[in-house]
């Protein structure tokens, strides 16, 4: 099965994907169980810079929402350190929250 409208002319396009009878019944939920084996956990002992670092470039002041969701999450998989940088009155709406 072809694209079907990635490229300008979803002929020429290169992707491949499978057919979907081909994954009937190999469907599988996300969930930490699906792919806890190939994230490694970190020693209890590792220093925060080992465990990666994250910037995150906030929006303006009044556009700051997906910054946040973005600095929480990189927290959530695991970043050592997440630097939010942005305006100064963007960082003020930040630290309001």
């Amino acid at each position: 099965m072809r694209c079907g409208g990635i490229a300008d002319n979803a002929e020429s396009c290169s992707h491949q994907w499978p057919d979907h009878a081909a994954w009937s019944g190999r469907l599988l939920e996300n969930g930490p169980a699906l792919w806890r084996d190939a994230w490694p956990e970190p020693a209890a002992d590792a220093h925060k810079y080992r465990r990666g670092a994250c910037l995150v470039w906030s929006g303006p002041e009044f556009a700051t929402g997906a910054a946040r969701l973005a600095a929480g999450a990189a927290l959530r998989v695991g970043a050592g350190i997440v630097t939010l940088m942005g305006e100064a009155a963007a960082l003020r709406v930040h630290a309001a929250h």
